[in-house]
């Protein structure tokens, strides 16, 4: 009982949480925790757990996303964060990712630029107990350490 009192609490203060955390940047949940500071100074939480925490969290997501003028959102976002969140306060090592791929269709009529500019983003969340996000190779993950390419000089 007290297990799920835990991972419903961790649920809940995640969800309120998420905001915040995309307001102070996501850099910290896109690089795996170190050693020990995954969370609370709690034991690991058991990967048969994970998913039951996600569910939990999700369900909390939603109900303040259904508040009048709510800063929550049911995003793919939002949902990451929280999810991350939870499991690293529990103890686990999950990372944020987010990917970004081409637009399934480009309309016949697009033009070049509107073409390169389609595109889809999705963020997920990935830890040890949770089974692969169903989508997530269809998307070119963004690496937090990866520098962009020096832009062409307008010489």
């Amino acid at each position: 009982m007290m297990r799920v009192v835990r991972h419903a609490a961790a649920a809940l203060r995640a969800a309120i949480s998420a905001p915040r955390a995309i307001d102070r940047g996501l850099a910290p949940l896109l690089e795996a925790p170190s050693a020990g500071t995954s969370g609370a100074s709690v034991p690991p939480i058991a990967p048969r757990d994970a998913t039951a925490v996600v569910t939990l969290t999700r369900r909390a997501l939603r109900l303040l996303a259904a508040l009048p003028t709510s800063r929550w959102q049911m995003t793919c976002l939002y949902r990451g964060v929280a999810e991350c969140l939870a499991l690293r306060a529990l103890g686990a090592p999950a990372v944020l990712r987010l990917g970004v791929r081409g637009a399934p269709s480009t309309p016949p009529h697009a033009a070049p630029d509107e073409a390169r500019r389609a595109l889809v983003a999705h963020a997920w969340v990935e830890c040890a107990g949770l089974g692969p996000t169903p989508d997530a190779a269809m998307y070119t993950t963004l690496h937090p350490t990866a520098t962009a390419a020096p832009r062409p000089s307008a010489d």
